[in-house]
């Protein structure tokens, strides 16, 4: 590289945030004196991201979660669209977060500038879209012909996204030949996650230092990275807690919760306090990628999405659970706009249930609490999921896959420097 690339890499929430701030990492051991500015959050952030738009709360799930994000999205968007033509880039990447990179490559499809869509959106396997969800990504497809930032693309995901960007990555082995197809180039690199999880300490120790004797039982409470989600779910984790720790046949019980802001913890402890009272004692709070605990966990109660791929690469023994505000509408959407057979990512990759689900109305502390008895009660169906995980986290791994994402992402931005020398 003759000079040091100018790069612009968007994360439109915290998962992304993560995933991205491995790849800047990784094309810095390439390419040390690379700049870099960017939306996204604490985890680019330390890094080495200048970050022009902080985007930790733009992520949310539904419809009324993403409606009431509209305004700043929006707003950052039409920014961005007058900010980037002048800063002289030599590439742009995007990172999962489809509807709205998708109308930002769109409004700088004439900037002269390397596009790669790292964590490109897929379909997922069993997925079945309903006839009024046909109809309404219609009507998302007729709002993005008014005003990109509101809708979806006027055109089929994979040929808009094909058409958009100079590369995608994909990070799971599907949607390849639907994007090759509308002539995207495309690769599976394998899952970075499945590179950079890992624990560099001994299970035991890490227990001993923990404080934990041999017979103590380790829980990892995962609520989500958003806060509406840490919101909804928190107080029933926490009454699972409860619940244990007033169990007066065993009181072995201990926790650790990942804090995935660092804003987040205050607001955390007081929810714990007020459910728990003394029992925030048994609860150690520790760093989102803790990697050495996690893997020291008998079990994790986990939100769907990356913790639970995290706890996967792992081989955690993993309980998942998901809800949004309205049964009601989850139901509808379930019935008339898009049902699925899994949520959970092992299970959505096996194709079969691997992890238990407990997703709206079956997230009840009662079922939760029932479901973890059992699991810590039995050592073979531990050992069992647990290698299960394994497998699947080896059929993603590949050895190279961030170094890889890096050298695509370095030679885009040295195409686009040659161009315009």
């Amino acid at each position: 590289m003759p000079y040091a690339p100018r790069i612009f890499i968007s994360a439109g929430e915290l998962s992304g945030d993560f995933h991205g701030s491995h790849l800047v990492r990784a094309i810095k051991e390439q390419c040390p004196d690379a700049e870099f500015f960017g939306v996204g959050s604490h985890n680019m952030a330390s890094a080495g991201v200048k970050l022009l738009y902080e985007s930790s709360n733009w992520g949310g799930i539904g419809i009324y979660q993403n409606l009431k994000r509209v305004p700043i999205v929006h707003r950052a968007g039409k920014r961005l669209l007058k900010e980037l033509p002048s800063m002289n880039l030599d590439l742009i990447i995007t990172i999962d977060y489809r509807v709205f990179h998708a109308a930002l490559l769109k409004g700088l499809r004439n900037l002269s500038v390397g596009k790669l869509y790292y964590f490109a959106p897929v379909v997922w396997p069993g997925a079945v879209q309903k006839p009024l969800g046909k109809a309404y990504s219609s009507f998302l497809r007729s709002l993005g012909s008014i005003n990109p930032f509101l809708g979806s693309e006027t055109k089929d995901r994979f040929e808009a996204l094909s058409v958009l960007a100079d590369k995608l990555i994909v990070a799971y082995p599907f949607a390849l030949e639907d994007y090759r197809k509308a002539g995207g180039d495309v690769e599976f690199l394998g899952h970075p996650l499945m590179n950079v999880i890992k624990a560099n300490r001994n299970r035991e120790e890490v227990r001993q230092q923990i404080g934990l004797k041999p017979d103590d039982k380790l829980i990892g409470i995962f609520p989500g990275s958003r806060w509406h989600e840490i919101n909804v779910h928190l107080p029933v984790l926490a009454d699972v807690a409860y619940r244990l720790l007033w169990n007066q046949s065993k009181n072995n019980y201990y926790f650790y919760l990942p804090i995935a802001h660092p804003d987040y913890k205050n607001r955390i402890f007081r929810m714990l306090e007020k459910i728990l009272g003394q029992g925030t004692e048994r609860f150690k709070f520790v760093s989102s990628d803790d990697y050495d605990v996690f893997a020291a966990s008998d079990i994790a109660l986990s939100k769907t999405g990356t913790s639970v791929q995290i706890l996967m690469a792992l081989g955690v023994p993993t309980i998942a659970f998901y809800t949004v505000v309205s049964s009601l509408w989850y139901n509808l959407t379930k019935r008339y706009f898009l049902d699925f057979e899994h949520i959970a990512f092992p299970n959505i990759i096996a194709g079969r249930t691997i992890v238990p689900e407990f997703i709206q109305d079956d997230f009840k502390s009662s079922k939760i609490l029932n479901a973890t008895v059992e699991l810590l009660n039995d050592d073979e169906k531990r050992k069992k999921m647990s290698m299960e995980l394994r497998e699947i986290r080896d059929f993603l791994y590949r050895p190279d896959a961030l170094e890889r994402a890096a050298a695509i992402a370095l030679e885009l931005a040295n195409r686009r420097s040659r161009i315009n020398r």
